[in-house]
């Protein structure tokens, strides 16, 4: 495991996300949140902690909305490389990145999509950035 730069980001995030599995798999998450959906939370909110940071549970959430309907491999690695943006930028591989955003967000209805994209524009969130201008 790196420690240093992109690569120990990512293999951050996939630790953190790893023990959260395997935390849900004895302890069930809140009704409605799949086990994989609670590990990217947990990665997430670990990456706040390290940095000194308290972000409210649903900003949390929200943040994570286009990485929730991903398959889990993917969404994983999504996530991953989202920290690896916010947090370093260089190194990021932003196509992947680009991909994974647009296409989680495509699994979003109409309605609740532009709620989301509303609510992520006003906290600023990064992701926001690689969404095409029209999606």
């Amino acid at each position: 495991m790196a420690i240093f730069g992109a690569r120990g980001i990512r293999d951050s995030v996939r630790t953190a996300y790893r023990k959260h599995r395997e935390l849900f798999e004895e302890e069930r998450p809140p009704s409605g949140i799949s086990r994989h959906q609670a590990a990217l939370h947990g990665a997430l909110v670990l990456r706040y902690a390290a940095a000194y940071r308290a972000v409210p549970e649903g900003v949390v959430w929200l943040e994570l909305v286009p990485f929730l309907p991903l398959p889990p491999e993917e969404g994983l690695e999504a996530l991953a490389e989202y920290v690896v943006f916010k947090e370093r930028r260089r190194g990021a591989d932003l196509r992947r990145l680009r991909d994974w955003i647009a296409r989680g967000m495509a699994e979003l209805s109409g309605e609740d999509r532009r709620t989301f994209l509303e609510a992520a524009g006003e906290r600023r969130f990064l992701w926001l950035s690689l969404l095409e201008p029209n999606s």
